[in-house]
This record gives structure tokens, sequence and C-alpha cells, in this order.
């Protein structure tokens, strides 16, 4: 009788059947019946694989056998199939150890030893002396040297390099064009931004970003303290000190220069008792400058039409009616006008410069304004300008710069709608206001009204939100393109956290095609009191007055019984 133990044994040692499926096979065993002989009938073994496990059997449960000598045999092995018994092989006899090698077998020759080879001496190497490289110059000691010159001695290129750039400035400078050395290294990969601008470090040099167009500066600053804000020459825009971080070096390289002593040509032109001290803003028909009252020791702001502008005589004198009627703009949230005159030849408006942050110095200072708070701020701006609509002045463009956040959020506007509609020599309409901020049906010559307020508070909000302009450009062209024939890019792919019905609301508000806009600025502006949470009535318009009717004049009543003496 086969032992079942031993059988699952050698059938799991061989790998012939799983162990779950042993198990069951053999669970089902009938008492009596060989287990081995059931697992061939049952499928799980062929008979090569039973004959195999049956000699295993038979060896592992066959008892030793003692010989004549005392020598202990195993049994002999019997044949399942055949029944013959095979004798126990005979044990070789155990030869003594006498620890000497055993010789070869005859005719079986050993392996032919080969001659030991001395190891061949080497004659030694004489170590190579590297020379110590000489150590790099300190920045400080670099200062005041040019710029190739620096690039030199901090071996940042070589001498073929430099001057292939020289070369390729000198061309371009044959051209009419002014090309600088870095930008031209920048763009043939011979540095890295990161060396231009350590470069530029160590020459005192900053740079400044504007954030509308991407124009880098050089400025070298008169001191160490914080680069005052500069007018971008390119889009109107605000040129600030950025950070590496925010520096787009690789793809935008410095191409201008801007002087020590700022560019306002106006600088410390004295007007009755104010003295210009710096340029504010700019658009295509006016400048608006910063200067100081010595009377009354205070800051105010003049708005003066640009050189070639003041010798025309039409748009001078719209300029002065514009600014006379922005003077008449006497309520909370417009900088009231102060006086009217000349400066140099050229018609300037005086008015007061609002205290606080602009809103680009805000956004600058601590980057985009929370939904509730930018949409709270644009509310405030629009309540102003409908005010103005009242006394029928319309901007159509209302830069960040000319906006100025307050306590609570309340806005105060700078020099709103005295900017004139002017057109270039050759009659093409330069738009009132920044360029980049411009409803874009002004830049075709159009005048401007409610519904280009309307993308002007948009715009204003988009920046709000994002930091940036609804549309960017190198410059003037770049812009006049991107707003008649381009869609800025979706507020919500810029700013998270947005109330889902004030994307649909800004995008509304930008949109090329006037048509496309809300249709009222009441309604915009109810939008956007649902969003920030307040209450806003459109306020009624007054009826006209009615003018008393004069008392018709009636002959005197006489008494009776006296005469009139004569």
């Amino acid at each position: 009788m086969t032992d079942v133990n031993e059988l699952k044994k050698l059938v799991l040692r061989y790998g012939f059947v799983g162990a779950a499926e042993l198990d069951e096979a053999l669970a089902a065993l009938p008492p009596g019946e060989d287990p081995l002989r059931r697992l061939v009938e049952s499928g799980l073994l062929n008979e090569r694989q039973a004959a195999v496990l049956s000699r295993r059997l038979a060896a592992a449960s066959a008892p030793a056998v003692e010989t004549e000598t005392g020598e202990v045999r195993p049994a002999p092995a019997v044949e399942v199939e055949t029944g013959e018994v095979r004798p126990a092989p005979e044990p070789e006899p155990a030869e003594p150890d006498t620890g000497e090698a055993a010789p070869l077998p005859p005719g079986k020759p050993g392996p032919a030893r080969r001659p030991r080879r001395r190891p061949r001496r080497r004659p030694p190497v004489p170590e190579e002396v590297v020379p110590e490289p000489e150590p790099l110059p300190d920045d400080d000691e670099l200062r005041g040297y040019p710029f190739g010159e620096i690039l030199l001695r901090l071996k940042l290129v070589d001498e073929d390099t430099l001057g292939g750039a020289l070369a390729a400035q000198e061309a371009a400078a044959a051209l009419g064009r002014r090309e600088f050395l870095g930008a031209i290294l920048l763009r043939r990969e011979a540095i890295t931004a990161g060396e231009l601008l350590r470069v530029l470090k160590i020459q005192g040099k900053r740079i400044l970003r504007c954030a509308t167009c991407d124009l880098h500066a050089n400025m070298t600053p008169p001191g160490d303290g914080p680069v005052p804000r500069r007018v971008c020459p390119a889009c109107f825009g605000s040129l600030r000190e950025a950070a590496e971080d925010d520096l787009f070096l690789d793809r935008f390289p410095p191409q201008i220069e801007l002087d020590d002593q700022g560019p306002d040509p106006l600088s410390g032109v004295e007007f009755k008792d104010i003295v210009v001290e710096s340029l504010y803003m700019r658009t295509h028909s006016a400048s608006v400058h910063i200067g100081l009252q010595s009377v009354l020791g205070r800051k105010v702001a003049l708005s003066v039409l640009e050189e070639d502008l003041a010798r025309r005589g039409e748009t001078r004198e719209r300029f002065l009616e514009r600014a006379r009627a922005a003077a008449r703009l006497n309520f909370p949230g417009i900088a009231a006008g102060i006086d009217i005159g000349e400066i140099e030849d050229r018609p300037c408006y005086v008015f007061e410069l609002p205290e606080g942050h602009s809103l680009e110095e805000f956004v600058a200072l601590r980057g985009p304004m929370p939904p509730k708070s930018a949409v709270a701020v644009v509310l405030h701006a629009g309540e102003v300008l409908a005010q103005c609509h009242r006394h029928g002045v319309f901007s159509g463009s209302l830069a960040p710069e000319q906006v100025f956040v307050g306590a609570g959020l309340r806005p105060t506007l700078l020099a709103v709608g005295f900017d004139v509609q002017a057109r270039t020599s050759a009659g093409t309409p330069l738009p009132p206001g920044n360029p980049a901020w411009t409803a874009p049906e002004l830049f075709l010559g159009e005048h401007p009204d409610a519904r280009s307020d309307i993308f002007a508070l948009g715009a204003l909000l988009y920046f709000a939100l994002t930091g940036k302009a609804p549309m960017r450009g190198r410059n003037w062209a770049d812009l006049l393109a991107g707003r008649l024939y381009l869609d800025p890019q979706p507020v919500e792919t810029l700013a998270e956290r947005l109330p889902h019905k004030l994307p649909a609301l800004v995008a509304s508000m930008i949109e090329r095609d006037p048509d496309a806009r809300p249709a009222s600025f009441d309604e915009v502006l109810s939008s956007l009191a649902a969003l920030a949470g307040e209450s806003y009535t459109a306020p009624v318009e007054p009826d006209e007055p009615e003018v008393p009717r004069p008392i018709p004049r009636t002959r005197p009543v006489r008494r009776p019984g006296r005469r009139r003496r004569y």
C-alpha cells in the first residue's frame, strides 16, 4: 500500500500537480484504494509520472540488508511495471588516504607546465604637474571696466567670440541701429542670462522691465537706493526694477539705455509757483508730470500737450476745451483741477495729485488683488465715470496709473476726459490715453462713449485680477494689431478662485466689437455690485426745473371820491 504522505511529498517536489488539486483528489479517496492509481485515473498524472513515483516510493520504503561481512546495504529495488528485481549497486571500495597525489591513468599525459615569467617592470611615469588656475578677480576690482573687458577678465568669453560680437555691433551701427553687446552675445548663446545680469551688476546698472510689453532697459541710478519708476518709451507703460525671477533676458535682452537724470525734458521748468520734478505717464497727445507747488508745499500733477501737437491750432484749442470740461468735474473720486496755462508755449492743465498708491504700484508691490477687492475698486471707479458721463465727459481709456487706491478701496481718478484724439502727420488717428488700455474702436478714429468706458473698466478689472494688460505688444503697432484682430487670454487661465460669473463678465466687457458689450453702463455697475456684495442703484436724471411765470403788471386801483392831482 502506498504511503499517502510520502506520495504527496514526491508529487509536490517534482511539481506534477498543484497542492490544492492534490488535496482535493486524495480527500475523496475510498479506503483500500491505491492513491497513486487514483491520481492516474483522475487524469492528474500520466503513466510515465506514475512509474517514476512508484520507483521512488519503493526505494524509500525498502529495508536495509546486512551482508555476511557485516556491511549494511539497501534492499534490492523492485520494478513496478515488469516485476523484475534489480540488486542494489555495489559500493566502490574506499582507497586509503596516503597524502600523495593519485597517479594519472595510463595513456593520459598530464598538462604541460608553462614556465613562469618574471613580471616586466615598467619605468615609473612622471607625474604631470597641472598648473593652478589663476584666481578670478573680485567683482569690486572690475568696477569701471567696459562690458567686454569684464567678460574677458571673468573668462566668460574668448577674444574671438568677443571680436565677432563687436563686429556685429559695428555693422548694426552702420545701418543706424543700436545694438547692445550683451544682447548680441545672448542671442548667439555665448553667455547666459545670469552671466549678463552679473556683468551689469558689476557695472552698477539696474534692469527695469515693462509689465505691458516686456521691454527690458538698462539704467545706472545715481545712488544705491531703489530705482524710481520710469515710463516705457515703447508702449507708455511703467518700467520698474524687477527681481531676477521676473526677468526674461533670454527672450527680451535689454535694448535701451535710460539716462541717469531721468527721461523728463521738462524737469526743473517752472510754472508760476510749481516746479516740474519728473515724468509720471505719457500718451500719444500729452504727458503727465509731477510737480511741487512751493507755496502750499504739496505735490500736483500737470498734463502738458505734446510739442508737435501744440503747434497745431485746432488740436491746441481742443485740448484747452477738454481741460475746461475736466475742471468742471468737481465731485468725490476725481482729481480736482487747479489751473490752466502754458509751459514753454505748450498748453497745460494742473490738477491735484491724489494720496495713496496707484493701482499699478499697488499690484507691483503686493501682486494681483483678491477677486472681491478688485471688483470693489473697479465698481467705485465705474461710479465716478458714471458721474462724468452725466457731465458729458467720456474717457475711453483708463490706465492703472490713473487710478489711486485710497482708504476703504475708494479710488480717485486722475486726468480723466481731457486727453484729445489727435492724428499723425499722415492722417492716422491716435487714440486718447495709453494704447494698452484703449478701446479698439478708438484706434479707428471713433469718439469715446459709454461703450468705450465699459471696455476701459473691463481692462482695469483684468489687470487688477491678473497683474497683466489684456493685450500685450512690443510697440504701438503690435498693440493696434492685437486690439483689432486678436482676443485677450481668458482671465480664468491667469487668476484662480474667481466667482463663476466674473470671467464671463470680464470677457463681455473687453469685447472687440462695441455692440457685443453689455447694453448699458448701469447694467455693468449692477453686475459688479452683485459680485462685490454691495448694492447699486442707478441715479435718476433730475427733471428740468420749472421756470416761474412772470406776474402780469396791472394798473393801481383808484379809490372812489378822490381825484389825481397833477
